[in-house]
């Protein structure tokens, strides 16, 4: 798959378990990520509003599980920052109930506020020079974003993958799972 495009599995099934499983299969699989790798999952937290202002609770739990099951890593995060306004992420995830949804499963889960911040200066920048970026990102040998479909689609699932943390190489994977019930199907935001 080069950087251009992306695979995308649409999945209708009620078990976020089996969701995760099909699209992760439809899609590919997790290009590159092997047993005993450290893994970060980034849940979109942009405020404390439940499901699906953040990502669904139990599509990160089952993530989490399909992720344990496979591949046994050796760190496994469950980790965001907040807008502003709904710092600490902390909070935000516990109201939204995504902190105990991978407390649960075992997941390690952290606040990017309180985490250190690595100014990087890709050499392929083509817009910015350098940024910050949260120093368990950056550490991370394998990353998975779980973000929310906008305009308020009503995504179950939805997974970009990258074999290393950017601004590293990427092998991308993108997977969305439409909750059943809802009109039309949009096309996914690259």
């Amino acid at each position: 798959m080069d950087s251009k495009n992306a695979t995308v599995a649409i999945v209708k099934v009620s078990s976020a378990d089996t969701a995760v499983e099909r699209a992760i299969n439809l899609a590919g699989g997790l290009t590159g990520l092997q047993p005993e790798m450290s893994v970060l999952i980034k849940p979109n937290v942009n405020s404390n509003d439940p499901f699906p202002a953040t990502s669904n609770p139990e599509t990160v739990a089952a993530l989490v599980r399909y992720i344990k099951q496979r591949y046994n890593p050796r760190r496994l995060i469950v980790g965001d920052a907040s807008n502003w306004n709904y710092l600490p992420t902390i909070e935000s995830m516990t109201t939204a109930g995504l902190y105990q949804a991978a407390l649960r499963v075992g997941a390690e889960v952290i606040g990017f506020e309180h985490d250190e911040w690595i100014r990087v200066s890709p050499e392929d920048a083509t817009h910015w020079n350098s940024f910050s970026v949260p120093k368990t990102l950056l550490d991370a040998d394998f990353v998975i974003s779980q973000p929310v479909l906008y305009p308020h689609g009503a995504p179950q699932c939805l997974l970009y993958a990258s074999r290393r943390a950017w601004p590293r190489p990427a092998c991308r994977l993108r997977i969305a799972r439409w909750h059943a019930g809802h009109g039309k199907r949009r096309a996914l935001p690259r």
